[in-house]
Formats: structure tokens, sequence, C-alpha cells
């Protein structure tokens, strides 16, 4: 990956994250339970592609991620524990592979 290519992958994902924080900005707290299952959908998604390991929805899982972040930092600021729905990092698999 190039320096350009990071560059923009990181101002792709930063635009995504601003569109979907802007969004969830507009909903009352009312929508919790929306939010909250939506991102548990993101989440088993993410956690899903990650099993594979094998990088080709690289891209996907990425924007994913954004999208995911930024529903979590909305239920934390409406009290909700979203710990759980951050997905777990892959497991490297050994260089001897």
């Amino acid at each position: 990956m190039t320096f350009d290519e990071l560059e923009h992958s990181i101002g792709e994902n930063i635009m995504i994250a601003a569109e979907v924080s802007k969004l969830l900005a507009g909903l009352n707290p009312e929508y919790i339970f929306v939010v909250h299952r939506l991102a548990k959908d993101f989440a088993a998604a993410i956690a899903w592609e990650l099993a594979f390991k094998d990088g080709d929805m690289a891209e996907v899982v990425r924007k994913q991620g954004a999208v995911l972040q930024a529903m979590t930092v909305w239920l934390q600021r409406q009290g909700v524990n979203s710990r759980l729905l951050r997905p777990a990092a892959p497991m490297k698999t050994s260089a001897g592979r």
C-alpha cells in the first residue's frame, strides 16, 4: 500500500464515520434499540469477514468498521454499554504456514 492509498483510505473512513455520526446526531434516544440492533449486525458481519482471513473484503470491513464505530459512540452517549459490539481483532496466522 502506498502513502497516497493509505491517505485516501483514512480520509474516506473519516468521511463515512462523519456522515453516519451526523445522521445519528439527529436521532432521538428512542431509537436506541434500532441503532443497537444495526450495530450488532455490523459487528457480526465484520467478525464473519475477519474469520476468513483472506483479505478480499478488507475495503468492506474497513467501511463497516467506520460505521460501527460511529454507532457505538452514539450508543455510549445514550448510556448504552457497547463494548461487546466491537469485533475481535483477527488472529494472526503463524509465519510458518
